[in-house]
């Protein structure tokens, strides 16, 4: 879709980026990932959307986002195993600007997802999760574009409901320098005594050194 399609010098559909301005390398290790998890996208587009909302659309059945930050259309994604690239501590982050936030509405007691189901005449279907729930006060809907199987509908399901007990705060702060390093996508470490999550600090003077 980045690259589109074009009928005498016309683009007819996709963004229309030549090979350069696409992270390929990074599409395919992507994709090589997708199909480790089981992951596709599988949609029809029958309205008018822009092709930034149709990219969006696409990376989220890859669990993943786009992204230019290396100066191309790339993508980052939810892999497990990812090397820390920065450690972030109150010697490094901005005073004043360490902040927690919490959702203020109560949390969902069940997450409705609802996909197209092949086996059902290509009607909407949808799968709750957790299956059998009992005193059910709340309930989130949620659309799960370009997914046709039941089995990954199930998946996608458990992943979002876990994400919606266990990611339920969000942690934010501004550094100098170091942030510059930092991009889209990556994985850091932080400690801060505010939430007492480990000790970090500069070293400053050596008594003694042994040469290695």
């Amino acid at each position: 879709f980045a690259f589109g399609a074009f009928i005498g010098g016309r683009r007819i559909w996709g963004a229309g980026l030549s090979a350069s301005r696409i992270d390929l390398a990074a599409l395919d290790a992507w994709a090589a990932w997708c199909d480790a998890q089981g992951l596709s996208c599988n949609m029809v587009l029958d309205q008018a959307l822009s092709a930034s909302t149709v990219l969006d659309r696409i990376a989220r059945c890859g669990r993943g986002s786009k992204t230019w930050a290396p100066g191309l259309l790339s993508a980052v994604w939810d892999a497990a195993g990812l090397p820390a690239v920065a450690m972030f501590s109150p010697v490094n982050i901005r005073k004043g600007t360490f902040n927690i936030s919490y959702p203020s509405e109560e949390m969902a007691d069940e997450l409705e997802v609802s996909y197209i189901n092949p086996d059902n005449a290509w009607q909407r279907d949808t799968v709750r999760v957790p299956p059998n729930a009992t005193n059910v006060r709340r309930t989130a809907s949620v659309e799960l574009l370009g997914c046709t199987s039941t089995a990954l509908a199930g998946k996608e399901a458990n992943l979002m409901y876990a994400q919606n007990l266990y990611r339920f705060r969000s942690i934010s702060w501004e550094a100098d320098a170091e942030g510059l390093t930092v991009r889209k996508g990556d994985v850091v470490t932080l400690s801060h005594d505010l939430t007492s999550w480990g000790e970090a600090g500069r070293l400053v003077a050596v008594a003694s050194a042994t040469q290695l």
